[in-house]
C-alpha cells in the first residue's frame, strides 16, 4: 500500500509577499535569498575562546555581487529552476538522494572569516554561501537565489558529543525538525562530512545544544572548543578570490579560494535594518501529523542573535 506523507511548507509568507518576478526576487525588487539577517554586523568573539585578539574586520559585502545570469551559468547543468508558489523561481539540484541534504558533501575549515563550508558538489560556490534553503512537501530541497555572499548560511548546535547544522531558511528561519539537521561526532568535525555524518536516531536533538545565530566569524562552534574535542589545532586560513569556478578545494598554503563574481551592483538596506517591502519574518506553521503517526514541524523564525 503507497504510503503518503502529509508535510507542510517550511514557512509561510503573506500572501502579498508571494508576488516574484521570474528571476529570484520579490515583486519590490529585493532577492528572495536575502533578507536583514544578511547584513547583520559580525561580533567579536573572546579570545579565550580561540577568536582573534583584535576586533573582527567589518564584513566586506562589496558593492556589487553575482547576478541571475551568473546563477544560471553556473547551476543550469546541475539541476533545474522552479516556479514555486511560496517563493518563485528557485533551484533544485538533481542527482542527489532521498536522504541527502544542504551542507553534507563537503568540509568545514576555520579561516579569517569563520567557520567556512568548503563544498565538494560542483555548484556549491553558489548555493552554499549565496541565499537560502527551503524544504517543501514534494520537491524536497530548494534554493533561493541571493547575492550577498558569507562563508556559509546555517544555524549551529553543539553538545553532549555531536556538533549540528542547518541551512537557514527564508528571513532567517531556523528548523526545528531534526531530520533537516546534519551531525557528526565533535571529535570528527573536521572530517569530510559526508563519511562522518551521524543517523538521527543516534542523537538526542534536545540535548545538543542550540548556539545563538550569529554572522561572521563568531558564529559556529569556538575554535578552542572544536581543537580541544578533534585535538587538531585550529588556525584561521585567509579566503581568497578565485577566478573560475572549478579551482582547487584548499590551496597548498592553506587559503581557502571561493568565487565570487561581482557582476552587478548590490543595492541593500543599512546593517540591522530590514528592506523596504520585504515582509518581516513569520512564525512557523503548526506541525503536521504524517500517516505514520509522527508529526513534522517546519522552520521557526527567529530573530537574529536569539537562541531557541
Amino acid at each position: 500500500m503507497t504510503r503518503i506523507v502529509l508535510a507542510v511548507s517550511v514557512l509561510i509568507l503573506p500572501l502579498a509577499a508571494r508576488a516574484q518576478y521570474g528571476d529570484g526576487r520579490w515583486g519590490d525588487g529585493t532577492w528572495s535569498g536575502d533578507d536583514e539577517y544578511s547584513y547583520s554586523e559580525p561580533q567579536a568573539g573572546d579570545p579565550r575562546d580561540g577568536y582573534a585578539e583584535a576586533e573582527p574586520p567589518p564584513l566586506d559585502y562589496g558593492d556589487a555581487g553575482p547576478t541571475m545570469d551568473d546563477f544560471h551559468e553556473g547551476l543550469d547543468g546541475y539541476g533545474r529552476w522552479v516556479e514555486t508558489p511560496e517563493y518563485g523561481v528557485v533551484w533544485q539540484p538533481a542527482s542527489v538522494g532521498y536522504s541527502w541534504h544542504p551542507y553534507w558533501d563537503g568540509r568545514w575549515v576555520w579561516t579569517e572569516a569563520g567557520w567556512t563550508w568548503v563544498s565538494a558538489e560542483p555548484w556549491g560556490w553558489a548555493t552554499y554561501h549565496y541565499g537560502r534553503w527551503a524544504y517543501l512537501s514534494g520537491p524536497g530541497w530548494i534554493w533561493l537565489p541571493g547575492r550577498v555572499w558569507a562563508p556559509a548560511w546555517v544555524a549551529w548546535r553543539y553538545g553532549d558529543g555531536f556538533a549540528g547544522w542547518c541551512p537557514l531558511g527564508p528571513h532567517g528561519a531556523v528548523w526545528d525538525n531534526p531530520r533537516y539537521w546534519v551531525f557528526v561526532d565533535a571529535g570528527n568535525f573536521l572530517q569530510p562530512v559526508r563519511g562522518h555524518a551521524v543517523p538521527m536516531p543516534q542523537v538526542t536533538f534536545p540535548r545538543v545544544r542550540p548556539i545563538p545565530v550569529r554572522h561572521g566569524p563568531r558564529a559556529g562552534p569556538p575554535p578552542r572548543i572544536v581543537e580541544k574535542h578533534t585535538r587538531i589545532p585550529v588556525r584561521a586560513v585567509p579566503v581568497v578570490d578565485a577566478r573560475t569556478r572549478t579551482h582547487p578545494q584548499v590551496m597548498p598554503s592553506g587559503a581557502v579560494p571561493m568565487y565570487r563574481p561581482k557582476t552587478a551592483p548590490i543595492a541593500r538596506s543599512q546593517p540591522g535594518q530590514r528592506s523596504v517591502g520585504v515582509p518581516a519574518r513569520s512564525a512557523a506553521p503548526a506541525a503536521k501529523p504524517s500517516s505514520g503517526g509522527g508529526s513534522q514541524s517546519g522552520a521557526k523564525a527567529l530573530p537574529v542573535g536569539s537562541r531557541h
